[in-house]
């Protein structure tokens, strides 16, 4: 499996943002729709790129037009992280949906976070 990686600069409140070249497998839940808590199956996505702060995700599932909270598992370096996170934006893509997801991250698991992906990005450039 090829591993390239773009580091991009959006905007001046997030450091940065990894793109991963080929997505990152996760797992997610719906876990609250409007504010009312929900328990649905999981569903796969594939994590495009990646911040302390936030996910962009393609999903094939489409999620409701309102307000809606997902926890969602992936593993980077054999390290698995367990967050949670707000729908802020949805587009579609292709045959699914492309979804800007803001995190819930405290301070420890934002420097295990780092920690990782700086070695995610060191092995791709080999």
């Amino acid at each position: 499996m090829e591993r390239r990686a773009v580091v991009k600069r959006y905007n001046r409140d997030e450091p940065f943002r990894y793109t991963f070249g080929t997505p990152l497998e996760a797992v997610f839940q719906i876990i609250k729709v409007d504010d009312q808590l929900t328990e649905t199956s999981n569903g796969k996505a594939s994590i495009i790129d990646l911040s302390l702060e936030g996910i962009r995700l393609n999903a094939a599932l489409n999620f409701p037009d309102r307000p809606v909270q997902l926890a969602i598992w992936f593993v980077l370096n054999d390290k698995e992280f367990n967050f949670t996170g707000d729908v802020v934006w949805k587009k579609q893509s292709g045959t699914g949906y492309d979804y800007g997801l803001l995190l819930k991250v405290d301070d420890d698991d934002k420097n295990e976070l780092i920690t990782q992906l700086k070695t995610f990005a060191k092995e791709a450039m080999k």
